[in-house]
């Protein structure tokens, strides 16, 4: 018994096929890319809205690393006061030595 092929269904199934891996190969690219729209050929509400987060992610992202140059600012300047402290510190025992005569005048400069 010989069997046909009937090449309609053929071609239909080959169609099927080929519109199943063309609408995972859209997905795929969808979540492989994190957005949503990957062509300007989808709506243009979702266009505005996806370039409005895009806009304000990137805002978001320049005010972390202004806060983070900000923080590193601070802790110079900390740094430099600390610095400061320690010689006023310093400044205030050789003047309290002084005054008590704690140092001989040898030790004086």
């Amino acid at each position: 018994m010989a069997s046909t092929i009937d090449l309609g269904n053929l071609n239909r199934l080959l169609n099927a096929i080929e519109n199943n891996r063309r609408g995972l190969s859209n997905s795929l690219g969808k979540i492989s890319s994190g957005y949503r729209l990957n062509r300007t050929g989808e709506s243009s509400a979702d266009s505005a809205v996806s370039a409005q987060l895009r806009s304000e992610i990137s805002a978001l992202t320049q005010s972390v690393r202004n806060v983070e140059t900000g923080n590193n600012f601070i802790s110079s300047a900390v740094g430099g006061l600390a610095g400061v402290s320690d010689l006023l510190a310093r400044g205030r025992k050789l003047a309290s030595q002084a005054s008590n005569g704690g140092q001989t005048p040898r030790d004086k400069p």
